[in-house]
């Protein structure tokens, strides 16, 4: 991962490549149910961006753009010129984009901002400190991934752009639950759990809960 993180920081990688690395990295980490939308995994079910290809394709070019501007090596118009030049193809600049254009940013080394006009567009990014340049990316590009997962799957269509990715993880913080019962809330969050209403068509009609309720649901797990 670290190696193929760093890899994407100096050329293209394509989206569909970013796709399949980002389901393999879903499945170790949770235990790959068909229920799960992955999208929705990584950004409501606590997946550290830290462990996401598609995520560390758009931030590491744009770190390292940005140290060499601040370190003085470039400047924000050198690195416009090649933003603009047809003839390049290859390398960081052409990397970062790529991945602006699929995390749904438009602009270039100057201003960033949402495609679809939502948010505050990042003046001068590359001059912004780490932290939040990072944090502005991450939102953008859980916005973009929220709004494909809608367009692919009727169950998370409604309000997915309402959805409060980080209060609901230190809302489950809070809970302090015992670990079986935390990952049982993170499946419930995240739609990966098939629950006795949904097998009770093939384990004997048993649709009851554990803790006694007649019919374990969804909502009834949450």
């Amino acid at each position: 991962m670290g190696a193929g993180a760093y890899s994407v920081a100096v050329k293209v990688a394509p989206i569909n490549l970013l796709a399949g690395m980002r389901h393999w990295v879903q499945y170790a980490c949770y235990k790959g149910s068909k229920m799960a939308a992955y999208e929705l995994l990584l950004w409501v079910g606590d997946l550290t961006w830290r462990a996401c290809p598609a995520v560390q394709a758009l931030v590491r070019p744009a770190t390292f753009l940005a140290s060499v501007v601040q370190l003085g090596y470039h400047t924000v118009a050198e690195l416009q010129y090649v933003w603009d030049s047809a003839q390049h193809v290859v390398g960081p600049v052409a990397a970062l984009k790529a991945a602006l254009s699929q995390a749904g940013v438009r602009g270039g080394p100057t201003r960033w901002e949402v495609a679809d006009g939502s948010g505050k567009p990042l003046h001068q990014p590359l001059l912004e400190p780490e932290g939040v340049r990072t944090a502005w990316l991450l939102a953008a590009k859980r916005r973009a991934d929220l709004v494909a997962l809608g367009k692919k799957s009727r169950r998370f269509r409604e309000g997915l752009l309402d959805v409060d990715c980080d209060g609901a993880a230190a809302f489950r913080q809070r809970l302090k639950l015992p670990v079986d019962r935390a990952a049982a809330l993170h499946a419930a969050h995240c739609g990966d759990v098939i629950v006795n209403q949904q097998a009770k068509h093939w384990n004997g009609g048993v649709a009851a809960c554990a803790s006694g309720h007649p019919e374990e649901s969804r909502q009834h797990l949450f």
